[in-house]
């Protein structure tokens, strides 16, 4: 497994698209400019001389310094919804972390991601996704950094191993914790308009609560939330709405 990482870059003035590298027949085209960037891991089909195609774009010229890194197979890990936290490093440029779990048909799951080491940005040097039984995707891949990130509730759709993949970018290496929550249901209740209020108690992260009222044509509600211990933020821990009974 090889990973290519282009830096020193003068062709062209793109930061991002002034020419393509390739390794033939094993890496497709990727497109990089004045930043630099990575021809992401590939592995090669047999033994033998590859070559590494250097394309400028339109009439760009300069120059690139290149560097070829031998990869070590992906981290793998286990982790169990509701179970402890599970920490991932990597410490190859090009190596991700892939890490798996057993789901059931129906269950739901949320996804912390903190203690993040993984290179220096706080919210783009790498992704997270998750991967159903079949192969395709629960999660796109979701950019992360330093500030950690959180998937929502997400409902599985069938029984078997889903998988978890960090994938840091570039030359990104570090670690990053893992903790998965088997998701209560959803709190459901009523209110009445003028009527008493109604306290909710959320005890997994990534649980809603849905609270439905009886409403006439032509009046007018407000709704106040007190009390409020949801997270630690005095602004942004929680948001609110309310639908039509069309469900708009």
């Amino acid at each position: 497994r090889v990973a290519v990482k282009a830096s020193g870059v003068t062709i062209g003035t793109s930061t991002c698209c002034s020419f393509k590298l390739s390794i033939p027949g094993v890496a497709a085209p990727v497109t990089l400019g004045r930043n630099g960037g990575l021809l992401e891991t590939a592995r090669l089909p047999s033994t033998g001389e590859y070559s590494l195609f250097v394309d400028p774009q339109g009439m760009d010229a300069g120059s690139a310094t290149l560097q070829i890194y031998s990869v070590p197979e992906d981290v793998t890990a286990s982790i169990a919804p509701g179970g402890a936290p599970v920490s991932v490093g990597v410490s190859s440029l090009g190596q991700d972390a892939a890490v798996s779990f057993a789901g059931l048909a129906g269950q739901r799951v949320s996804l912390k991601v903190s203690g993040v080491t993984i290179g220096t940005s706080t919210c783009c040097s790498a992704r997270v996704s998750i991967a159903k039984p079949d192969g395709s995707a629960l999660v796109t891949p979701t950019l992360f950094g330093r500030n950690g990130s959180f998937v929502d509730a997400k409902l599985l759709p069938a029984s078997g191993t889903y998988t978890i993949l960090v994938d840091p970018q570039g030359a990104d290496v570090g670690s990053a914790t893992l903790q998965l929550y088997d998701v209560a249901p959803d709190l459901t209740g009523s209110l009445t308009v003028g009527g008493a209020p109604a306290s909710l108690t959320f005890s997994t992260p990534g649980q809603n609560a849905a609270l439905t009222f009886a409403g006439a044509a032509g009046q007018r509600v407000s709704i106040r939330a007190t009390g409020v211990t949801v997270g630690p933020s005095t602004c942004c821990s929680v948001s609110m709405l309310i639908r039509k009974p069309d469900g708009a």
